[in-house]
C-alpha cells in the first residue's frame, strides 16, 4: 500500500455534519423537481435506455428479433455514432461492463484510447512551458481509438446475431437520413469555429452555403454507412486498424494543417481492447459492480459510498430542507476526500504497477479517510488544481435482455465533436482523449502523467496481454447494481467529464438511501464537489437559497458561470421485482427508453 498516511487527517468520526444545522432560508425548496417532468418506461421482457430514442428503439428491435443485450448494445452504439456524433463513435473509446447470466460473471472490457508510442510528454506545452492554445483541436490530441476493437471483441464472444443484422438499423438511418436532434444542433453551433477549420468536418456538418445543420433538418451520412458496412464485412474490426480507413485516419492526424499528431500505423495495428478484473463494493446491503482503472470512476464512486456508509443512514425525505442539507453536506465531504485520492493515485495501472490503486477501497483505508472527510473542523475550501481538460460530451447506455443479461456502457470521443476532425470518406469525428492526461506533468511523475512508449498490459486478464501505449485516466463510470440475492438489478451511468462520478453517485444514493423510483432518482437535482468549490445545478431547486445554506456550513460555492448547463445524461434500466423491465432517461437531454 502506498504511503497514504500523509493523506490521513486525525479527527473524530461524527454523526451529523458540523453539529446542528444552521437556520435555513425560507422556502429552500418547495418541490425538488416540477412534476411530471419525465416518466419511466415499463416493458415485459427487455429494455434499452440511451441518449436518443432512435438508438433505444434500434436496440429493442434487435432483442425482439432474437438478439441479446450485447447485440442490442452494439446496435445502440452504432446508431448513436450517427445521431449523437458529438459524443461517441468509431473514433473514440469505451468501457463496457457486462453481466453474463450463462456464466454468472461480470466482465469489464477496456476499449480506452491509447497514447501513440512516440508522443512527447510535453506535447501540449510551448518552449516556455505554457499550455498551447486550442489543444483540444487537431491531430495532437488524438488517442488511438478503441471503440471498434472493443465492440468487435465482446460481440464475437457473447453476441448471438450476425454483425450485419446488428448494424443494419444504423446503416439504414445513415442512408435515409434523420431529423437533426437538438443536442447535435447545439453542438454544431457551439463548435462552429473548430469544425469549420477542417474541410471534412465542414462538408459533413454544414450546408454548401456554410450554414450549419439546424434542429429538425434531414441529415444523411452515407460515409458512416460505408464504415458500418466495412465493419459488417469484417466482424473482427481489423478493417479499422489497417488498410484504407487506417491510412485515411493517420493522414488526417499527421498531415492536417493544425496541431499535427505523431500517430503511426503500428499504433493502430498494435491496439487491443482488453478484459480487466472488475471491482465491486457494498452499500446498504447491495453489491455494486464497477469498472477498474484506467478509469477512476469506479474506485472513486465506491470510495465515496464507503465513506458515506460510515455515517448513520439519514432518515427522512429529500423534500425536507434539513434532510437535504445534511445529505448534500455529507456527500460533498465524502466526494472532496475521494477526489483528492483520485488525483494522487489513479491512472493506467499498467504504467503505475507500484501503486496498488484498489487499496483505496480497503476497509481500513476507508475508515481512516472518514476521519478526514467528516472532521467538523476541516477546511472545506481547497484551491482548484491544474488537471486534464475533461469534456462533458460522452454518452451512456444501459441494456437488459429477456434472459436478464445486463450491460452498462459509457462511450466517448471526449470533448464536443472530439478534436473537431472528421475522417474523410468515413463519416466520423476523432477523439481528443490525450487531453485527459495531466497537462502539466509532475516531478516525479504521478499516475496520470503521459508516459510515451509501450508497456505490457499487465493488468489485463489475457494469457498473452501484449504491449501497448498508456491510457489516460477517465472518469467514466458504468455501474451494475445487484439485488440482495446477487442478481443484476440496475444498470446505470452518465456522461459529464469528471462530474460523471458525482452524477452516478447521486443517482445511486437516491435509489439506495432514499428509495426513490428510477425516474425520480434521475430527475433529482445534482451537486458536485470535485475537491473544488461546490457546483450546484441550475435545475429543480432554489439554487440561491441552497448556496446560502451551504455557505454557512463552510463551503465555497462556484459561480454560476462555471456550471451553467444542466449536467449529466443518465440512462438506466432495472429489473422490477415482478420481472418486468423498467427504463429511464435523463430529462436534461434528448434521450429515451424503449422496451419490448
Amino acid at each position: 500500500m502506498p504511503s497514504f498516511i500523509a493523506f490521513l487527517i486525525a479527527g473524530a468520526l461524527w454523526a451529523t455534519p458540523g453539529g446542528p444545522p444552521p437556520e435555513l432560508p425560507p422556502e429552500m425548496i418547495t418541490r425538488v423537481v416540477p412534476e411530471p417532468i419525465a416518466e419511466s418506461v415499463i416493458a415485459p421482457t427487455c429494455m434499452v435506455a440511451s441518449a436518443h430514442p432512435l438508438a433505444s428503439r434500434a436496440g429493442a428491435a434487435i432483442m425482439q428479433s432474437g438478439g441479446n443485450a450485447v447485440d442490442a448494445a452494439l446496435a445502440v452504439q452504432a446508431m448513436l455514432s450517427l445521431v449523437e456524433p458529438e459524443s461517441s463513435g468509431p473514433g473514440g473509446g469505451c468501457f463496457i461492463l457486462y453481466h453474463d447470466l450463462a456464466s454468472d460473471s461480470l466482465y469489464a472490457l477496456d476499449g480506452r484510447e491509447e497514447l501513440p508510442r512516440s508522443a512527447d510528454v510535453d506535447m501540449f506545452r510551448d518552449a516556455e512551458g505554457n499550455l498551447l492554445p486550442e489543444v483540444l483541436s487537431g491531430g495532437l490530441s488524438v488517442g488511438v481509438p478503441g471503440t471498434v476493437a472493443a465492440w468487435s471483441r465482446i460481440h464475437a464472444r457473447f453476441g448471438k446475431l450476425p454483425l450485419s443484422q446488428v448494424l443494419a438499423p444504423a446503416i439504414a438511418a445513415a442512408e435515409a437520413g434523420f431529423p437533426v436532434p437538438a443536442d447535435m444542433a447545439r453542438g454544431i453551433r457551439s463548435q462552429r469555429s473548430r469544425l469549420e477549420r477542417f474541410a471534412p468536418s465542414r462538408a459533413l456538418y454544414f450546408h454548401e452555403n456554410g450554414d450549419p445543420y439546424d434542429e429538425g433538418e434531414l441529415f444523411r451520412n452515407p460515409d458512416l454507412a460505408r464504415t458500418l458496412r466495412l465493419w459488417a464485412a469484417d466482424p473482427t474490426g481489423g478493417f479499422f486498424y489497417r488498410g484504407p480507413l487506417a491510412e485515411a485516419l493517420l493522414e488526417q492526424v499527421r498531415d492536417n494543417p493544425f496541431r499535427a499528431g505523431s500517430m503511426v500505423g503500428a499504433d493502430l495495428e498494435d491496439y487491443r481492447a482488453v478484459f480487466r478484473q472488475p471491482i465491486s463494493g457494498h452499500y446498504r446491503g447491495r453489491t455494486i459492480g464497477a469498472f477498474p482503472p484506467p478509469t477512476s470512476g469506479g474506485i472513486t464512486l465506491l470510495e465515496i459510498l464507503g465513506l458515506m456508509e460510515t455515517r448513520p443512514r439519514i432518515k427522512g425525505a429529500l423534500t425536507d430542507d434539513a434532510v437535504l442539507l445534511m445529505h448534500l453536506d455529507r456527500l460533498a465531504r465524502a466526494s472532496r476526500i475521494a477526489f483528492a485520492d483520485r488525483g494522487a493515485w489513479l491512472g493506467d495501472p499498467d504504467f503505475s504497477p507500484e501503486i496498488p490503486m484498489r487499496d483505496l477501497l480497503k476497509p481500513e483505508f476507508i475508515k481512516a479517510r472518514a476521519a478526514a472527510a467528516f472532521d467538523p473542523n476541516a477546511d472545506l475550501t481547497p484551491a482548484a488544481t491544474e488537471g486534464p481538460l475533461t469534456g462533458s460530451h460522452t454518452t451512456h447506455f444501459s441494456v437488459v435482455d429477456a434472459e436478464g443479461n445486463m450491460l452498462s456502457c459509457t462511450s466517448t470521443i471526449e470533448y464536443i465533436f472530439g478534436c473537431g476532425m472528421v475522417v474523410p470518406g468515413y463519416g466520423f469525428p476523432l477523439n481528443n482523449e490525450l487531453t485527459d492526461f495531466n497537462l502539466f506533468p509532475s516531478d516525479p511523475p504521478i499516475a496520470n502523467d503521459a508516459v510515451p512508449g509501450l508497456r505490457e498490459r499487465s493488468n489485463s486478464l489475457e494469457a498473452d496481454p501484449g504491449r501497448g501505449g498508456k491510457r489516460p485516466r477517465s472518469s467514466m463510470c458504468p455501474i451494475i447494481v445487484y439485488d440482495t440475492q446477487g442478481k443484476p438489478e440496475i444498470a446505470v451511468g452518465s456522461p459529464g467529464g469528471s462530474r460523471i462520478i458525482g452524477t452516478v453517485t447521486s443517482v445511486l444514493l437516491c435509489l439506495l438511501d432514499f428509495e426513490m423510483g428510477l425516474q425520480e432518482a434521475l430527475n433529482f437535482p445534482r451537486l458536485h464537489c470535485r475537491n473544488r468549490p461546490l457546483e450546484i445545478e441550475t435545475f429543480g431547486w432554489n439554487r440561491e437559497a441552497l448556496a446560502e445554506a451551504l455557505e454557512t456550513l463552510g463551503w465555497e460555492i462556484a459561480p454560476l458561470g462555471r456550471f451553467p448547463l444542466l449536467q449529466g445524461d443518465v440512462n438506466a434500466v432495472r429489473i422490477l421485482p415482478d420481472g418486468r423491465r423498467e427504463g429511464a432517461a435523463d430529462p436534461r437531454h434528448d434521450g429515451g427508453a424503449f422496451g419490448g
